[in-house]
């Protein structure tokens, strides 16, 4: 009977180890490739395409602007840089994935400006995306390493919600899908 005692004994107390061990550890946040900071652009492209109006906006459902990055916390900030609008990115861990990838989850307000030059290859056209103030346009996309461009990481993702194009004529067309990107400036 006092081995019986025994084993109970050290098994109860293996068990209370084992619990105060677990209730220590205090949480950690989400691992994973985080986006990087400093001078990005951000590429916005509508799943649904504007009505061609005319030649100098065939391509007015893409834009590419220039955002600048910081981080607060476990936040990216991305805010258009002067003369670029005044979009405003926020992206929130909200997890990683087997493969290093952070998982982020977010919003976009504001509106971004179409800058030409950062899309030299093809003719140039003026237009902006407006995505509102309220906040109800949301992100959920992915932080990766560039394998291309080693050290360097981007951020893609889709959105939902209000987004409206436009040219100084007025607006083109809306939508309530589109894809984003933002990656370092080339």
């Amino acid at each position: 009977m006092g081995a019986s005692i025994s084993s109970r004994a050290l098994m109860t107390a293996a068990a209370a180890l084992l619990l105060a061990s677990c209730g220590s550890s205090s949480p950690t946040a989400p691992s994973g490739i985080t986006p990087q900071t400093g001078l990005q652009v951000l590429r916005v492209t509508l799943t649904s395409p504007c009505p061609r109006t005319e030649p100098s906006v065939a391509l007015a459902g893409l834009l590419y602007s220039h955002v600048q990055v910081r981080q607060s916390g476990n936040e990216w900030i991305a805010t258009s840089i002067e003369g670029a609008g005044d979009v405003e990115v926020r992206l929130t861990r909200a997890g990683a994935s087997p493969s290093g990838a952070l998982h982020l989850t977010g919003t976009i307000t504001g509106t971004a400006r179409h800058l030409p030059e950062l899309l030299p290859t093809v003719p140039a056209w003026e237009s902006q995306m407006n995505f509102g103030s309220d906040r109800r346009t949301v992100l959920d996309a992915f932080s990766f390493a560039i394998p291309a461009n080693p050290g360097s990481t981007g951020v893609d993702g889709l959105g939902t919600g209000t987004v409206a194009v436009s040219t100084s004529a007025g607006t083109l067309c809306s939508g309530t899908q589109f894809s984003f990107s933002l990656s370092p400036k080339v």
